[in-house]
């Protein structure tokens, strides 16, 4: 049997896009049918939130109700626009399949928790996999803000079927993928807040707010809604050291000052009576700001909590505070949801070209 050749990822774009124009451009000359095999085949080249909605639209149009339906119940709710948090996609597709006579439950009310990560289910990636985790261990109601990731991680449409019960309103903002540019961090930072203070999107004010990094994103955007007065307690977790590269060195970057004065981000910090530093990079204020204004950290493992609580340069006091708010909590395992939801172990083992490992 010939090898399957993965194309580059450059290419792989180039030919999604090719197959997802050309669906459109066979509207009404061939059956959905035809459109949809097209459809796919885009996706799995490059998977994107917006070929998976475009993807329940020609199930509904091809009759395939209950494809739609697992479909829509795979997508988050909420979109970022120009005009804020919209569900209108969401929403008329729902309204489609209930006409059909498709029983849908109702959407899930705002909770009073909010989670804050980046990468997070539908597409696959190890740190929302592990929020993922935390929200099923937790087992109570949240909303959640993350970002599309689009042309960046593959979808996984099974986990957050899973743990979509417990997630009352989520949004997916439109912020650059990058994982240590300036801009690319305050612009989600500044999403978010403007997400929740339209009042569209879940509640202006959370109880709780829990974020996680990596991406750093998440504890950029959970300060500087606890600095605009929009979340009242704030839990950080780090996965990772964040200033501290693999090499040992410090990781580079200068976050924009300004954006810490404008977001109230400083003030916050004066006012609990830590210093503002100068051009330090985005990964030295992931830590920093969780250190100095997070009200619980969530650490993996000891070692990991002394590495980053070590820092010379770090003032007695700062490391101190951390310290006192620090616990350890090492990843959790996958939990009755979604252990049920994964496939049959015995069945795994019996495929002849794949070795599964993990947990």
């Amino acid at each position: 049997m010939a090898p399957v050749i993965q194309p580059r990822a450059q290419d792989a774009a180039i030919c999604a896009q090719g197959l997802a124009d050309a669906q459109r451009q066979l509207a009404g000359l061939v059956p959905p049918e035809v459109r949809i095999s097209l459809l796919r085949r885009s996706i799995e080249l490059r998977p994107t939130l917006a070929g998976a909605r475009a993807l329940v639209g020609l199930h509904v149009q091809a009759g395939d109700l209950g494809a739609a339906a697992a479909g829509l119940a795979q997508i988050p709710r909420f979109q970022n626009t120009a005009e804020g948090p919209v569900s209108g996609w969401h929403d008329n597709v729902r309204s489609a399949l209930q006409r059909a006579g498709v029983l849908l439950p109702d959407p899930a009310p705002s909770a009073d928790r909010l989670v804050i990560a980046f990468a997070f289910a539908p597409f696959a990636n190890a740190s929302g996999n592990v929020m993922a985790r935390r929200i099923d261990e937790e087992g109570q109601p949240v909303d959640v803000i993350s970002n599309d990731m689009s042309g960046r991680e593959r979808l996984d449409a099974s986990l957050y079927g899973v743990i979509s019960p417990l997630i009352g309103h989520h949004i997916v903002l439109n912020a650059g993928n990058w994982p240590a540019r300036s801009a690319a961090i305050t612009a989600f930072a500044d999403k978010s807040v403007a997400a929740v203070a339209s009042g569209v999107f879940g509640r202006m004010r959370y109880r709780h707010v829990y974020s996680r990094a990596m991406w750093v994103q998440s504890h950029f955007a959970a300060a500087a809604l606890l600095a605009a007065g929009h979340a009242e307690h704030w839990t950080a977790e780090f996965s990772d050291p964040c200033r501290t590269n693999i090499d040992g060195g410090a990781a580079g970057g200068t976050t924009d000052d300004a954006w810490l004065e404008s977001s109230n981000v400083a003030a916050a910090l004066r006012q609990r009576g830590f210093d503002v530093p100068r051009e330090r990079s985005p990964m030295f204020w992931a830590e920093y700001l969780a250190f100095c204004l997070a009200d619980k950290i969530v650490f993996t493992n000891t070692a990991q909590r002394d590495l980053m609580l070590s820092h010379p340069d770090d003032p007695a006091k700062l490391r101190a505070r951390a310290l006192s708010v620090s616990t350890i909590s090492p990843h959790p395992v996958p939990g009755g949801r979604i252990a049920a939801a994964l496939p049959d172990a015995e069945h795994i083992m019996r495929t002849d070209r794949a070795v599964t490992i993990g947990y």
